[in-house]
């Protein structure tokens, strides 16, 4: 019965030793575990100080570009992690160095490339404690490391298109007070004095985006929800959101935007009160230009891609505030009353097309300011040195459209490799046309197309007896010196800025090239019989025999009155001899003086001054004319007699009006035979890291 209880005393120690080197196995896992983690979260922290160290590096750089400064490369990495606690020493290294990143079986990869390598590499190591399970085997005797290293790489470049604001030619707003814009806002009641403040150092140095720019002006849509809309969409939400802009309002905003410089931005808000007080109080601004419409900011990307960093773009706030003046005066015409020459001329000047700052990558456009005179000759504000065309009503208006040079950019290419990034524009410039004819209703100041006879409406040039005698219209191409259109190219680092070739306008030839333009209208336009042949018809020469009639007392008054206004073609008498209209008429009426018969004289006046002359024949003057006009020999010899004093008289006008505009122009300070391109900003791409 009691041998069973030695095997029993021995047995009572085997589930302590169980349970003992149990317990050991959970503690070792339990160890393994936490260590695990620990290491885990050691190598995330240094996977972090390494992805931030490379990002803050490559975006400190100038144009992106590690290999133009390796050495600030490490420097910017350094500092970057050493904010977030991370020092060198103990046990922390962290270097940097210059990659190309390469496509390697369909992945990008990083190699090695001090010379051209663009990207940042960074690699931060740490020496950290071992693992528990490590230092619980060294009380075992077992040996082995009390630390171990642990290390994280990161390669972070610019990944993004670069991109590049600019604008072409937009220095209408010359703020000496004689500059075409302000003589336009001084025209619509606004104090020109305070456009000073767009010069100023202050706006000059003020840096907004588009992104900071809409928020501003109160788009509550995140960032990047803008970013990844098309220009189209982002042109559309900011039409529903906030619409056009007033001028008004765009000053207040700046005004808020260099509030923590008050001088400057009280200086913003006198403009603002200038504005307020004037005819452009309700003026409005499209903030964004499309295709269709001009706006001061034009977006471009590829068919159907996203703004992005276009938004990120830095725009100086005085160069906005300009376009925004620009914009604000567009559709207005300034009566230049110094070339309103003898009451006859009147000359308009005004803006059909603000310019608008480019914003984005190769292949964005931006055009220049287009300007437009309109030169209006009306001979019913000064008496005709004619006394037939006085006698018979005669009035010219000949409505001339000159659509100056215009201009647009078209960026090229971004070179992200140098120091300083430049950008290469290639410039077109484009001599408009000069037209004779009306612009449709409202269309003079916002039709921004150059005019051609197909969107011209035919003119009244020449009036006679109240009626219209000659109409038509005409365009032509105005008159330079170089080619047409002109093509430059510039290559321009940041704040940089340049003039392409000159191509000077010749306006006042281009003017008086009009001439025969107007002499072809009127061969063109001239009223003709029923065989072609250009003449003035019976009822017209009823009229006109009337006037003679109702004007002069007697017979030998009208005949001396005919000789004197030109009527004086050869007409046939006996013996082979000949005589002129007016004398065969007055031999007609032997014992008429036509002071009681003055029917008789009247049927016979009006019968004679349809007659052609003897044989075809025209006087030198009159035939000369005939052949200008590209009239047959057959025209009527009262018409051309009509239509020679005409053409005397616009001779001298165009002439005039030719030299005079020249003048103006350059009294403006509008070379336009200059095209000037400025860069504002470079952006060589957003940081983003390779994976």
């Amino acid at each position: 019965m009691h041998r069973g209880t030695p095997d029993l005393h021995r047995q009572r120690g085997a589930f302590s030793m169980l349970s003992a080197a149990t317990l050991v196995m959970a503690i070792l896992f339990l160890a393994l575990v936490i260590d695990s983690g620990r290491l885990y979260l050691e190598q995330r922290n240094l996977q972090k100080l390494a992805d931030t160290a490379a990002l803050e590096s490559i975006s400190r750089l100038a144009s992106g570009n590690c290999s133009l400064d390796t050495a600030l490369a490490q420097v910017y990495a350094v500092e970057n992690a050493a904010s977030y606690g991370f020092v060198q020493g103990a046990g922390r290294t962290l270097s940097s160095s210059c990659v190309s990143v390469s496509i390697v079986d369909g992945l990008r990869a990083p190699v090695a490339d001090a010379a051209n390598g663009r990207a940042v590499r960074v690699v931060t190591s740490s020496q950290v404690p071992a693992s528990l399970v490590v230092r619980t085997g060294s009380l075992f005797g077992l040996t082995g490391s009390d630390s171990v290293r642990l290390q994280a790489v990161a390669v972070a470049e610019k990944d993004s298109a670069p991109l590049t604001v600019f604008s072409v030619g937009a220095q209408l707003l010359d703020l000496n007070a004689n500059g075409l814009v302000p003589k336009l806002l001084t025209a619509a009641g606004a104090n020109v004095s305070g456009l000073t403040v767009l010069d100023s150092q202050g706006l000059a140095n003020a840096q907004i985006t588009p992104a900071g720019l809409l928020q501003a002006l109160g788009v509550e849509v995140g960032i990047n929800q803008l970013k990844a809309l098309t220009p189209e969409g982002l042109a559309s939400l900011v039409d529903t959101r906030v619409g056009a802009v007033g001028i008004q309002r765009l000053v207040d905003v700046s005004a808020n935007l260099v509030n923590h410089d008050q001088a400057l931005a009280a200086d913003v808000n006198a403009l603002g009160a200038t504005l307020g007080n004037s005819q452009l109080k309700n003026a409005t601004v499209n903030l964004l230009a499309t295709e269709e419409r001009p706006g001061l900011l034009k977006l471009i990307t590829g068919p159907g891609q996203a703004v992005g960093s276009a938004l990120d773009a830095r725009l100086a706030l005085g160069e906005v505030l300009s376009t925004g003046l620009m914009t604000a005066v567009q559709g207005r015409g300034l009566l230049v009353d110094e070339l309103n020459l003898l009451g006859a001329v009147k000359v308009k000047l005004g803006v059909v097309e603000p310019p608008a700052i480019g914003i984005g990558p190769v292949g964005t456009t931006a055009f220049n300011a287009q300007t437009r005179l309109h030169i209006d000759i009306d001979s019913n504000n000064v008496p005709l040195a004619s006394s037939l065309l006085n006698l018979l009503g005669t009035s010219i208006k000949l409505p001339i459209i000159v659509d100056l040079v215009s201009a647009k950019g078209e960026l090229t290419a971004i070179d992200c490799s140098r120091a300083e990034p430049e950008a290469t524009i290639e410039v077109e410039s484009t001599v408009g046309n000069i037209c004779i004819g009306e612009m449709p209703g409202g269309a003079l100041w916002s039709t921004r197309t150059s005019c051609t006879e197909s969107t011209l409406q035919d003119a009244s040039i020449v009036r006679l007896l109240n009626a219209d005698l000659i109409k038509g219209k005409a365009a032509v191409p105005l008159i330079a010196t170089g080619n047409n259109p002109v093509r430059d190219e510039l290559t321009l680092a940041e704040d940089e800025s340049d003039i392409t070739q000159v191509n000077n306008l010749k306006i006042g030839d281009s003017v008086a090239n009009l001439l025969s333009q107007v002499s072809r209208m009127i061969g063109v336009g001239a009223p003709k019989d029923a065989n072609g042949y250009p003449r003035l018809t019976s009822g017209q020469a009823t009229e006109i025999a009337d006037k003679y009639l109702a004007t002069y007392p007697n017979k030998d008054a009208i005949r001396a009155a005919m000789k004197t206004d030109g009527l004086t073609w050869p007409r046939p008498v006996a013996l082979l001899l000949d005589t002129t209209m007016p004398d065969e008429w007055h031999n007609k009426l032997l014992l008429n003086n036509c002071t009681t018969n003055k029917m008789q004289c009247r049927t016979e006046l009006i019968s004679s001054l349809q007659t052609q002359p003897q044989g075809g024949l025209l006087s030198s003057v009159l035939t000369g004319l005939a052949s200008s006009l590209g009239l047959s020999s057959n025209s009527q010899p009262l018409l051309l007699t009509i239509l020679n004093p005409v053409l005397d008289a616009l001779k001298p006008v165009l002439n005039a009006v030719g030299s005079a505009v020249s003048s103006l122009l350059t009294s403006l300070g509008l070379d336009l035979g200059k095209t000037e391109i400025k860069v504002h900003s470079i952006s060589c791409g957003i940081p983003q890291l390779i994976r």
